[in-house]
């Protein structure tokens, strides 16, 4: 009789609960009432069900809210903390492997394709949390390998090396949980991503050391990825391998590797075609573009740079600028390039104009602080395109806005550490001087 009375008063005096829980005792007043003790109790099993579902959604709102303010402050860490507490949450306890990873990858995918270095920033410390949640050698090399593959995206868009150097550190320990009897085509897959951090670093540095590692390990990833298992795979270590090739061939005085270069390009088409992959095909397209004009750069003819151009403005017919911006960037500043090889050998001017569009275009996107590595080659290109005008039309003011352009692109090089790429704008900055002292 007690808790009869008890259920009939609270459905009749506010439980200072909110409306939501006076509704609910109102109803069960009623229902208890006329004897229906079951639906009561059904009642108020469904309430607590809601209840807990909109406790646990103001929850994740205000978790996400905290994502955001973290963002704004910059600090991707405390971010990632976040997101990794409101995975658990919506799991109801601790978050399962492949939920956090798809986490990462969201992030990764923006900040990879859209150019926005936070979300790397933020992929990067997600897939640090990740690898700490991973159990056993499969979830180990998977998180390291992921790991690497953010660090290594983000390193190459920034003028240092401490990215690229810890992307080789986790693709190396990758590898050791990945090794090649247990999981052969995953072993291949890291050779590739660690071949790929190592042509980076190897194309900022003087030497020639890392190229030669990063060539090793493309050509090891290719012992597992063959075309007949894994086509496109194979493929696309081919197209890597070719990049590789053409670096190294730059820095040689044959034209051997430069040769080896466009033929492992040529492979890659042979099955990354444009109707089954049309952005691996413009890849493609832009680094058979890249190893065809420095090999024309080192004959007399035109062909080899006009094969180029033509290269590149397929590329660019799918690395649209809304699709890929950075990637569209990178091959207009590649099309510059070789139109600037063109118009120096000509007569007249309007390719050295056309270069000039480019590389305009291009800068639309590599502004220098979303990617000042990238920013600096243009500003070296444009150095070059305006020595290129003063050689046609020998008027001081192309020197010094090379001059300019030149000093701009060091400053960068020498706060990043490419030793390379200072010792060749040197090169430039000497022969301007030499220029003007000629005039």
């Amino acid at each position: 009789m007690e808790m009869a009375v008890r259920v009939q008063a609270d459905g009749r005096v506010s439980s200072n609960h909110g409306d939501f829980v006076d509704e609910v005792l109102k109803r069960v007043a009623e229902l208890s009432a006329e004897g229906e003790y079951g639906s009561a109790g059904d009642a108020i099993d469904a309430a607590l069900s809601r209840e807990e579902e909109e406790s646990l959604a103001r929850r994740v709102k205000l978790l996400e809210r905290g994502v955001e303010v973290a963002l704004l402050d910059r600090d991707t860490k405390r971010a990632a903390e976040l997101l990794v507490r409101k995975a658990d949450m919506e799991a109801g306890g601790v978050a399962g492997f492949e939920n956090l990873r798809a986490v990462r990858h969201v992030y990764f995918e923006g900040g990879r394709d859209k150019g926005i270095n936070l979300d790397l920033e933020l992929a990067i410390d997600v897939a640090e949390l990740v690898k700490a949640r991973a159990d056993g050698w499969s979830e180990v090399g998977t998180a390291l390998n992921e790991l690497g593959i953010a660090l290594g995206t983000l390193g190459e868009r920034e003028s240092g090396t401490t990215r690229l150097e810890e992307a080789v550190e986790a693709f190396e320990a990758a590898l050791e949980e990945w090794t090649r009897d247990k999981v052969p085509l995953q072993w291949a897959g890291t050779q590739n991503n660690l071949g790929n951090a190592l042509l980076i670093l190897g194309g900022r540095e003087s030497g020639t050391t890392r190229l030669e590692e990063a060539v090793k390990a493309f050509k090891a990833a290719l012992e597992e990825w063959t075309r007949d298992k894994v086509p496109l795979d194979w493929a696309m270590t081919q197209n890597n391998l070719g990049y590789a090739l053409r670096i190294l061939g730059e820095r040689e005085s044959g034209t051997t590797r430069l040769e080896e270069a466009v033929e492992a390009c040529e492979a890659a088409l042979e099955e990354w075609t444009r109707d089954k992959v049309p952005l691996d095909w413009a890849t493609t397209q832009n680094n058979l573009g890249a190893a065809l004009q420095t090999l024309g750069e080192r004959e007399s003819g035109t062909a080899r740079l006009e094969e180029a151009v033509e290269a590149y403005e397929a590329a660019l017919e799918e690395w649209t600028r809304d699709k890929v911006p950075l990637d569209w960037a990178m091959t207009q500043n590649n099309l510059g390039a070789a139109l600037l090889a063109l118009g120096a050998r000509e007569s007249g001017a309007a390719r050295l104009e056309e270069a000039a569009q480019a590389y305009e275009a291009a800068l639309e996107e590599r502004s220098r602080d979303k990617v000042p590595f990238d920013w600096a080659v243009t500003q070296d290109s444009l150095s070059g395109l305006e020595l290129a005008y003063f050689d046609k039309t020998k008027k001081s003011a192309h020197l010094d806005r090379a001059d300019a352009y030149a000093k701009a692109a060091r400053d960068v090089y020498a706060e990043g550490g490419a030793d390379h790429y200072v010792e060749r704008i040197d090169g430039r900055i000497a022969a301007i001087k030499s220029r003007r002292e000629g005039i």
